[in-house]
């Protein structure tokens, strides 16, 4: 099991959760847990690239320690950015590099560290051991928390990281096709609070690709619990509209804020998600 934690957070997030997943001796029994930590600040794409190479390089590392087949059974489950970035390495983009960068960009992706995350994204093979992603509280459509004056502030405090990875706009535009310029708004902020713009175009060309084959995925939603319809309901922080997927396996709404990866309801559901993993 992979756990991937969320924006401004630690791998801490994962201790209550974890604690009440493991009163399953099922879980406790056939399941490794491990958890992915990456600085927030950055760009979703280079902590993506980041998660994708960790994964395959800790799948090499089972396998080489005599973890056999099941080393290819993994979950990985995402809270809010984690998330996102579990949704990226989980799909598939055969075709994408043509679409958005031109025939001599690979030269220029050398460039920069965020240059070269898009080619672990988008070149290196797909990874083949991932079965199943579990969602929590994921805005794979955005939040406009991204647009006020708490995105700002919280932007305002990664500045450091933005300059270090800053992109010559100008080499930059020479890598993208017309479509990828489109996409991929140069002017704005590339820190990993500006991405997470309702709507960013980044995030809702991400959910146009299809998931890889073989993968399960399920989400787990929380509901502050204000009276409403649940197309109009939000945990506080991402609407249920930004969570909600059309091609999961199973959606959970548990009464929880933003934090619904410390909900009772959602540790239920994991641990029925993670045994359905295990039936032959």
């Amino acid at each position: 099991i992979i756990l991937v934690h969320g924006l401004a957070a630690s791998p801490n997030l994962w201790v209550k959760p974890t604690h009440q997943i493991i009163q399953d001796p099922q879980i406790r029994n056939h399941y490794q847990f491990y958890a992915y930590y990456y600085p927030t600040g950055l760009p979703l794409s280079i902590n993506a690239a980041n998660l994708k190479k960790s994964i395959r390089e800790l799948n090499e590392h089972l396998k080489s320690k005599g973890a056999g087949a099941t080393a290819d059974q993994m979950v990985v489950i995402g809270h809010s950015m984690g998330g996102l970035l579990s949704s990226a390495i989980s799909r598939d983009y055969d075709g994408v590099k043509a679409e958005v960068y031109t025939p001599e960009a690979h030269v220029l992706l050398e460039r920069s560290l965020a240059q070269r995350a898009l080619v672990e994204l988008l070149e290196t093979p797909a990874l083949n051991c991932i079965t199943r992603v579990i969602f929590v509280a994921t805005p794979h459509r955005g939040s406009e928390y991204a647009d006020n004056w708490v995105g700002q502030i919280t932007s305002h405090f990664i500045d450091i990281p933005k300059n270090a990875l800053a992109v010559d706009p100008a080499h930059y535009q020479e890598d993208l096709t017309s479509f990828g310029r489109s996409l991929f708004d140069i002017n704005q902020g590339m820190d990993g609070v500006q991405r997470l713009r309702y709507n960013n175009p980044v995030l809702k060309y991400n959910l146009s690709r299809p998931k890889l084959k073989g993968i399960h995925y399920h989400s787990i939603i929380g509901d502050r619990g204000w009276p409403g319809e649940l197309q109009k309901s939000t945990d506080g922080i991402v609407k249920y509209t930004s969570s909600h997927l059309e091609n999961v396996e199973s959606e959970l709404v548990v009464p929880a804020w933003h934090n619904a990866q410390d909900n009772e309801h959602t540790a239920r559901e994991m641990q029925r998600i993670l045994r359905l993993h295990l039936a032959p």
